[in-house]
């Protein structure tokens, strides 16, 4: 086993990149359904099963590496818009509440993070990154 390990490395780096990834889909959809049940005008304005944010892979058939690039791009575009809504929510409402959504929404800014950190060390070597997105405003 510990053989295995060796001649693996990335394996288990990629494994727990995986993991992340799945309990950060299964946050991200209950943080949705919080915040539709908190601001019903959402469910006027995105088509039920539509995705809120859509990128463009970086080639037509991507490596695997490639595929861990577009979505550590794709995470740090997520974490900018997420910590933008954190800003506008929090300087709306006048200060930050604990409520289950406000727990959610910290959970997944945090466990974004956390998949961020973990693709990046996929991507050590540099390869599979693909072209800088623009910059985000967050007055958009």
């Amino acid at each position: 086993m510990e053989g295995q390990r060796e001649l693996e490395p990335g394996r288990s780096d990629t494994a727990r990149a995986v993991a992340l990834a799945h309990l950060l889909h299964k946050e991200c959809t209950n943080l949705l359904d919080l915040y539709k049940e908190r601001e019903s005008f959402l469910s006027h304005h995105v088509p039920e099963g539509e995705r809120l944010l859509i990128f463009d892979l970086c080639a037509d058939t991507p490596s695997s590496a490639q595929r861990v690039g577009h979505a550590h791009s794709a995470l740090s575009r997520c974490l900018e818009m997420l910590e933008c809504l954190i800003a506008r929510e929090v300087e709306e409402l006048g200060e930050d509440f604990k409520g289950e959504y406000e727990t959610a929404r910290n959970t997944v800014k945090d466990r974004i993070g956390h998949l961020l950190h973990s693709t990046g060390a996929l991507l050590e070597n540099g390869e599979g990154m693909c072209a800088p997105l623009p910059e985000f405003q967050c007055n958009q």
